[in-house]
């Protein structure tokens, strides 16, 4: 996949407004694999549905949304599966964890079926953020208040759902959506 193109989208709960002030709803627009956009908006202007959309949990909208030329409501489920294991992952609002799991449990499970980062190199992104004594510790001990967690969560959610890669894609309120190996 190269390109994700929205034409004229628009969330179906805006659909019976009668003026909608966008740089994102109801035009042409592209995003380019290997490049990087922000798309910063007020609460519940749908930010969080257009990552739902591009990642296909919803189709609850208007116009067309491609991967490359191809529109995504088209994708069987299998087709879906594919496309997140292998060039599309999200970051999520909330933590999308394991709590029985540890904190390092919870990053294996991504990278055990990417082999993207070795134990090695895994291990040294634990101490480069100051959490190596978070490698073991369950997720449900980690508390959301408490700011090292607050930084670990991104950690944790980056490299479980984007086999360690950088943001191509960059939604605020902490969504993020990307390619895999660009």
């Amino acid at each position: 996949m190269d390109s994700i193109h929205l034409q004229q989208t628009l969330p179906q709960v805006f659909a019976d407004r009668n003026s909608i002030t966008s740089d994102v709803w109801h035009r042409n627009l592209v995003f380019h694999k290997g490049k990087s956009y922000l798309i910063e908006a007020a609460s519940g202007t749908g930010k969080s549905s257009l990552c739902s959309y591009i990642y296909g949990y919803r189709n609850d909208y208007q116009g067309i949304i491609n991967f490359d030329e191809t529109n995504i409501k088209a994708y069987p489920v299998k087709q879906w599966v594919e496309i997140r294991k292998h060039s599309l992952s999200m970051l999520f609002q909330d933590l999308r964890i394991f709590t029985e799991l540890t904190a390092i449990e919870n990053i294996r499970l991504k990278n055990n079926l990417t082999g993207y980062k070795t134990r090695k190199e895994v291990l040294s992104l634990f101490e480069a953020l100051g959490l190596s004594d978070k490698l073991n510790v369950k997720a449900n001990f980690l508390s959301d208040n408490n700011s090292e967690w607050r930084s670990s969560d991104r950690f944790v959610n980056l490299s479980t759902s984007f086999s360690w890669t950088s943001p191509s894609v960059i939604w605020t309120t902490t969504m993020h959506v990307l390619w895999e190996n660009w």
